[in-house]
């Protein structure tokens, strides 16, 4: 109940108190004064002087207008970090403006209105005259109490009433206020006079309504703003950003490799420029801040990975990338993981003299040479696992069923069922695709010496004068088999690898290239994986029985305990291509599917130096994307013309009988068809059969078992 001291200019002293409600109480001051009196935690204006803090509703999670999103096909769950932002700096804007409105509150003054009171207590003494009572009461209600509804001057007669509030009979008790004055007379007792007036105050409390939903309003509104200007900037430049590497390391996670040429990938790159056109910041801008620092970081650091650890690695990168939260430290106590791969080893010839005559820039001509088997075994499905120098191992994995079937990509030119593929074929035939691109591709010597000094081309190039054939000779080896694929090493040195006997078995394969002169040799294993068609172009050269260490040669079981393994090559005649072109001055027209090089009409020069080389060859154009297999490829002219002494109907025939002969002991047969084939062609397994029988004196040894004898 709240009091008010009137001063004496207004006349006799008061004390007044306001009251709702119908009732009233009287009181007496000790000098006898009137008093007034009312209800409801009112003050004498009426109006309620205590206030409430004004509910503002939580929107932690609101998402401000105009913040930069990432929008996808896929809706993601956002992470951790933006949600707790958004929810901080909601809580954080929403409990500053409470504490500014609170402040407010107990900084700002509000005087007290005693209109009402003072109106009244001028009233209970004009309206005790009859003559003033009329004119009075119209007066106080036209200028400064229009609110006065009904008015009594005393307990014997009528109150007035005012015809506009008298029929407003719908008022809540709240809504209406009576002030009652009572005039105390000096000298003890209470005088008979008392009156009272009833004010409405339904527009009061209305005002005070509209105050407080236009203040709710406006804080509403200054939160909303508040959490815009902080959140908006802090998503832009922040958490979207963050948001981004989470997304880019979860698709490193999955896929280590690869993850750059997946759909999703490409997606995310392309919702970049969506990202940077919803945000007030230019894309310089944004690319020179440190969370776009970060993302290109991330990238460059996916990238080393694939470089370091290859395909063997990355099991280790997956588990390493999953368990990232559970410690800083490299566990290295993990088994390794089976799989059936073909592997590649590809050696470069000559490698010594290559390092005698370029000492310090071996490492620009080797690495030359990796770029073009590396791409070359990477656009038809191939990965990269090992640089030994002047070797480099390769792998393609082979997951799935025999009998699943490959893309449609693969299939034949016909069409019809015999046309497909299986995966396991699929690969089989890109690797052994990829072999002969490579061998092409040795014939652009100026592409591995461009970059050397005059200096070391000078001496590399007299080194190998006198050597038929291009500045790089290399040979190949492809088998089929199953390794174990895991990390070799430490936290200082790690390697991630293939631990097998087939790894070995490839680096053998690449060897013997040398003792049969040819440019690649695959195992029997490879050769059955192969499709049909790939495989009637394929060569049997020999068959050799292999033995552990501790076989004794002259066991008369041999072909019990040992393993038999048939070789296989892929005959071509590089060397025919551009004997072929500079007969016919052809080139290739730029752009040619299966090529992983393209020739234009500029600066070609066919004409061959006393290497046999081209003298001027076009420029090298290795392939930096996946290349279309088709079964196609193997009848492209490239193909026709290095193949084309070896499919003239006899050259296959006469070389099977002659193998034939071989294993059968006779020797004096295969002889003859031997010395036959090397009369028409150069063939480097006849030669190297023929030399085994002149090394014997034409007689099978003693112990001959049909087989070639590796122990």
């Amino acid at each position: 109940m709240n009091w008010c001291w009137l001063p004496d200019r207004l006349g006799p002293s008061f004390w007044c108190r306001g009251k709702t409600g119908a009732s009233d109480i009287l009181s007496e001051s000790a000098d006898g004064t009137p008093a007034m009196e009312g209800h409801n935690n009112e003050g004498v204006n009426g109006r309620k002087e205590n206030s409430k803090s004004i509910p503002i509703r939580k929107h932690g999670r609101q998402k401000p207008s105009g913040t930069p999103t990432t929008s996808g096909a896929e809706a993601r769950t956002k992470s951790r970090i933006g949600r707790a932002m958004r929810e901080l700096t909601g809580q954080r804007v929403a409990t500053g403006i409470i504490a500014a409105s609170i402040l407010t509150m107990f900084l700002t003054y509000t005087e007290v209105d005693s209109t009402r009171a003072t109106t009244m207590i001028v009233l209970h003494n004009q309206t005790e005259f009859e003559a003033f009572r009329k004119a009075s009461l119209d007066a106080a209600r036209t200028t400064a109490i229009p609110e006065l509804y009904e008015y009594s001057t005393g307990a014997d007669r009528d109150p007035v009433m005012f015809g506009r509030y008298a029929e407003d009979l719908d008022l809540r008790e709240r809504e209406k206020l009576k002030i009652t004055i009572v005039k105390k007379v000096t000298g003890g007792g209470i005088s008979n006079r008392t009156t009272y007036g009833e004010f409405s105050n339904r527009e009061t409390y209305c005002d005070a309504a509209r105050v407080k939903l236009v203040v709710t309003i406006f804080i509403l509104f200054v939160w909303f703003l508040g959490v815009t200007a902080f959140v908006s900037p802090l998503m832009t430049l922040v958490v979207t950003p963050i948001e981004r590497m989470i997304i880019l390391l979860g698709m490193l996670m999955k896929d280590p490799l690869g993850f750059q040429g997946t759909r999703k990938y490409k997606e995310f790159v392309a919702q970049e420029d969506i990202y940077t056109k919803n945000t007030k910041w230019t894309k310089d801008v944004l690319n020179g801040m440190e969370t776009s620092f970060l993302m290109s970081t991330i990238l460059r650091i996916g990238s080393l990975m694939k470089v370091g650890f290859g395909a063997a690695g990355v099991q280790v990168i997956r588990k390493r990338l999953e368990e990232g939260e559970l410690g800083d430290s490299l566990v290295l106590n993990n088994q390794g993981v089976s799989v059936h791969c073909i592997f590649l080893f590809c050696d470069i010839r000559s490698f010594t003299d290559a390092t005698e005559a370029l000492q310090e820039e071996v490492f620009v001509f080797t690495n030359k040479i990796a770029s073009v088997v590396h791409s070359i075994c990477s656009s038809y499905g191939g990965s990269a696992n090992k640089n030994i120098g002047d070797a480099f191992l390769m792998s393609w994995q082979l997951g799935g069923d025999d009998n699943d079937r490959g893309n449609d990509d693969a299939s034949g030119s016909t069409g019809d069922r015999r046309g497909e593929l299986t995966k396991r074929q699929l690969q089989a035939d890109s690797a052994l695709l990829a072999v002969v691109k490579i061998c092409i591709c040795l014939y652009h010597d100026k592409y591995y010496v461009e970059d050397m000094s005059d200096l070391k081309k000078g001496r590399l190039l007299a080194k190998i004068a006198t050597r038929k054939g291009p500045v790089v000779q290399m040979g190949c080896g492809l088998h089929m088999g199953k390794a174990v694929q895991g990390a070799i090493g430490t936290q200082r040195k790690l390697d991630a690898t293939y631990v097998s006997e087939a790894t070995e078995f490839a680096e053998f394969l690449e060897s013997s290239t040398k003792q049969y002169g040819t440019k690649m040799l695959m195992s029997g294993a490879f050769h059955d994986v192969l499709s049909p068609q790939t495989k009637r172009r394929c060569r049997k050269v020999d068959k050799l029985l292999l033995l552990e260490d501790d076989m004794d040669p002259d066991d008369p079981d041999l072909l019990d305990i040992g393993e038999m393994v048939d070789l296989y090559t892929f005959d071509m005649d590089i060397d025919e291509l551009w004997k072929h072109r500079a007969r016919n001055r052809a080139y290739r027209e730029e752009g040619q599917v299966d090529a992983p090089h393209s020739l234009s009409r500029e600066d070609v020069n066919f004409d061959l130096n006393e290497r046999g080389v081209p003298i001027n060859m076009p420029k090298l154009t290795l392939p930096t994307g996946p290349a279309r297999y088709s079964l196609e490829s193997w009848n492209s002219e490239d193909m026709r013309v290095i193949r084309e002494k070896y499919t003239d109907g006899l050259f296959f025939p006469e070389f099977n009988s002659a193998l034939n002969a071989y294993y059968a002991g006779n020797w004096k047969e295969a002889k003859k068809t031997f010395e036959k084939i090397l009369g028409r062609v150069n063939d480097g397994p006849s030669r190297y059969l023929l030399s085994q029988i002149e090394k014997n004196n034409g007689v099978p040894p003693r112990k001959f078992i049909g087989y070639n004898v590796i122990a």
